[in-house]
C-alpha cells in the first residue's frame, strides 16, 4: 500500500505491507490516517484491484469501518505499467503508484460488496471452489 495525494505527490516513499487479517487492516488505516494527519488530509480513499478473493476481505473491513473503496481493472493497470517505463515488471513499489494514478484519473469502478446473508454465500461459494480444486489436484496426483 502507498499513500498518494490527488495530486500526484507521494506522501510515503516507501509501500506499507501488512497481512490479510484484522490487525493487519486496523495498521495499515492507523498508518493511513497517521499520514494523511501529517500532510494536512482530511479525508482518503484506496483503490484495490480485484484479484483472487485477497481484495474481498480488505475492501469489505475498509468500507465498514468508513473509508471509500474503488476497484480497478487489472487489464488498466497492466495497460499503465506499459506506458509508464515500458516495463511489464510487477513490484510492490510500482503498482500502487500506478493504481494510485489511475484513481486519481477517475478510471476506477465502484465495487459491489455483499452484505449480511450474501456475504456469507459469497465466502461459502469461494471455499466450495477451493475444494473442488483441491480435489481435483489430489485426484491427479493419486492417478
Amino acid at each position: 500500500m502507498r499513500a498518494i495525494a490527488t495530486k500526484g505527490c507521494e506522501l510515503s516513499k516507501d509501500a506499507f505491507s501488512f497481512a490479510d487479517n484484522a490487525v493487519s487492516f486496523e495498521s495499515a488505516m492507523d498508518w493511513a490516517l497517521r499520514l494523511a494527519g501529517q500532510h494536512g488530509k482530511n479525508q482518503f480513499g484506496m483503490g484495490l484491484v480485484p484479484t483472487r478473493y485477497y481484495w474481498v476481505l480488505l475492501a469489505a473491513w475498509m468500507a465498514a469501518n468508513g473509508i471509500s473503496v474503488v476497484q480497478i481493472n487489472p487489464y488498466a493497470v497492466k495497460q499503465a505499467k506499459g506506458l509508464e517505463d515500458n516495463n511489464q515488471d510487477k513490484n510492490d513499489t510500482k503498482d500502487p503508484k500506478l493504481i494510485a494514478d489511475l484513481v486519481k484519473n477517475g478510471r476506477y469502478e465502484m465495487p459491489y460488496l455483499p452484505g449480511d446473508v450474501y456475504a456469507e454465500v459469497h465466502v461459502l461459494c469461494t471455499l466450495r471452489n477451493r475444494l473442488v480444486a483441491d480435489r481435483v489436484r489430489d485426484a491427479n496426483r493419486l492417478h
